[in-house]
């Protein structure tokens, strides 16, 4: 009689036993790295994001059909839905409904025999990318004009030229003298030379308009607004938004350093009717002051009596604010011509990040090149913040710096309701380098703890022949790469671009005999998506405002100050003109609202004027 209850109870005993490790080899399975990888991918959702290209036209051609299909076709092969491509590269155009010069580059819109363009191929791209449903942003270069030497390797062949018209004088076959206001160049003072030519006009290679020259600015506006009016671009990316790197010098024992450059006589001029003597000036008794180190001395000469000293604090505020003026005036002129447009900029990440530096304000963007871009998202005059960070994951300091300038981006662009779209330096990674990165930035597995960014965008793409590795610019050579897979510190050579597309849809080669991180992991861009939604651009509820402030006999006038007061609830907003007596604001409330300036001698209005949700409004002040 108790056999049966006996053998029953073993049986259970038995089968709780083999439960019980069958679970914990189930728990052992999942808790295994290959098992958390496979659980966080699964997890993971391709939604909207950005997955862009620069295209720069030095090593990537973009003046044929053949040369912009395969561009597009290398967006395709990657599930890529953003090209940013240069069409204003010096001074010139790859596009034919223009204001500037066409491109003298041979071949660009595959002209006839008396050279006239046979197709405009920013429009070829803007109908194929559209009906690939791939975003075209126009890829301008603002600072840097021309990049040769006018004597040695010549003009530009178009007199109408911007170098030709306001750097280089033809009929005395040398520079614009200073004092003249047709020179828009920016320069250096003298007495610190370090990487310029032509009495500190030429940084380099290249030449570089002064933002502080209001005729330099405006014309740039101009042209580009042009530009948005005239194609059905989905975005305007500013690249070399800033003054060049320039001269530095040393001051014993004063800081900050001082940065030798922005001394365009008329944008010195205007700075000093401005700040007059509150600010600081070479004198006389600072003449044979050596402002470099003692083995490469740097004197002040009697050439830099009268302008402001480098370090000079107002003088720092007004090289970022001629930056500044100049990316709110394009913002608003844009935005007014389209609004829906997406303006951007590449945007600067010398060395160390914010953390790393000690804040924002002791960073290269910040105090070398006066690239304010913190303020910049702020204020919201960019949609998009587009950081070149680009810094070689393989190395484990740039690895930080990468994270800092990372985060910080992120960070900022959520704060300020904006876009974070990181640029990746392919053309310095393995590709595994760049398969992390990018997994960094988007919070894919194992990164999931990560903050989102929006997108990622790829520099660059260099040549698209296909199979080849000269001149491609999607990935390089690392020598014992420490995240070569599936072995560690094996050296990994250079690949096709093919490679690179592949490994952003699939995470191994094209031909899938080489895998470039973990099986388990879901590739990057397995399936095609969709931008993300502006709710701004597409559901605004704030207006914007923009005019000119002129006085007697219609001068605009520089630096007035503008208040702009809504009629119904008192709330006033502060603006200041730039050189050209433009002046702007951003988000303000729906509402009637009048603007006046005021002056030295009298205060001046505007008529009162409607603001709408979405659109920019004129309303001069006069």
């Amino acid at each position: 009689m108790l056999l049966k209850p006996l053998k029953w109870i073993v049986n259970s005993a038995s089968s709780l036993l083999f439960t019980l490790i069958a679970a914990l080899v189930l728990c052992a399975l999942l808790t295994s790295p290959a098992a958390t990888i496979t659980a966080r991918a699964q997890g993971e959702s391709s939604g909207p994001e950005y997955r862009a290209y620069w295209v720069e036209t030095f090593n990537t051609a973009l003046g044929t059909h053949a040369d912009i299909d395969r561009v597009i076709d290398a967006a395709v092969q990657s599930n890529a839905n953003a090209i940013f491509a240069q069409v204003r590269r010096r001074g010139d155009s790859w596009y034919l409904d223009t204001k500037e010069p066409l491109t003298q580059v041979p071949g660009v819109g595959e002209p006839d025999e008396n050279g006239n363009w046979t197709f405009d191929p920013l429009r070829y791209l803007i109908e194929q990318a559209h009906a690939r449903s791939i975003e075209v942003h126009a890829f301008v270069i603002i600072g840097s004009i021309y990049n040769a030497h006018p004597t040695i390797t010549g003009l530009p062949r178009d007199p109408k030229h911007v170098f030709n018209q306001h750097f280089w004088n033809s009929e005395t076959g040398a520079l614009y003298d200073d004092v003249d206001p047709r020179q828009w160049a920016t320069r250096s003072l003298v007495h610190n030379p370090d990487g310029t030519s032509f009495a500190g006009h030429r940084y380099g290679a290249e030449w570089y308009i002064d933002l502080g020259h209001p005729e330099a600015a405006a014309y740039t506006v101009d042209v580009l607004t042009h530009l948005v009016k005239q194609y059905a671009l989905d975005g305007i990316h500013l690249d070399r938004i800033r003054y060049p790197e320039a001269p530095i010098d040393r001051y014993l024992g004063q800081q900050p350093l001082g940065i030798n450059t922005g001394y365009n006589e008329t944008s010195v001029r205007r700075f000093k009717a401005r700040h007059a003597d509150a600010a600081t000036y070479y004198q006389e008794s600072d003449i044979g002051t050596n402002v470099g180190t003692e083995t490469a001395p740097r004197i002040i000469t009697a050439a830099d009596v009268g302008y402001p000293r480098t370090n000079d604090l107002l003088w720092n505020d007004w090289r970022r604010e001629q930056v500044t003026n100049f990316v709110r005036r394009l913002y608003l002129s844009a935005t007014a011509a389209s609004p829906r447009i997406k303006v951007s900029a590449a945007l600067i990440c010398f060395w160390t990040g914010p953390v790393a530096s000690g804040g924002w304000e002791r960073t290269e963007s910040y105090y070398r090149v006066y690239q304010d871009w913190r303020a910049w998202a702020e204020e919201g005059i960019l949609d998009v913040l587009v950081p070149m960070i680009y810094k070689r994951e393989h190395v484990e300091l740039e690895r930080a710096q990468f994270d800092d300038w990372l985060a910080f981006t992120k960070e900022l662009a959520r704060a300020n309701n904006r876009h974070a779209l990181p640029g990746l330096g392919a053309f310095v990674n393995s590709v595994e380098g760049t398969l992390r990165q990018a997994r960094r930035s988007l919070a894919r597995a194992p990164f999931e703890e990560e903050e989102k960014a929006d997108g990622v965008i790829f520099y660059a793409l260099g040549n698209t022949t296909p199979g080849t590795i000269v001149g491609n610019s999607t990935n390089a050579a690392v020598t014992n790469n420490p995240f070569s897979y599936p072995e560690s510190g094996i050296s990994t050579p250079k690949r096709a671009n093919e490679n690179f597309f592949a490994a952003l849809r699939t995470g191994a080669s094209a031909d899938g005999a080489t895998r470039f991180e973990h099986e388990a992991l879901t590739s990057l861009f397995p399936i095609s998506v969709a931008t993300p939604d502006m709710p701004w651009k597409s559901a605004p509820v704030v207006g914007h405002v923009m005019g000119l402030v002129k006085g007697r006999n219609d001068v605009r006038l520089d630096g007035a100050k503008v208040t702009i007061k809504n009629l119904i609830t008192g709330r006033t907003r502060k603006a200041k003109t730039d050189g050209s007596g433009f002046y702007g604001a951003l988000d303000l409330a729906q509402g009637w609202y009048i603007a006046s300036a005021r002056t030295d001698n009298c205060l001046l209005f505007s008529r009162i004027f409607r603001i709408k949700p979405g659109h920019v409004t004129t309303a001069d002040v006069r």
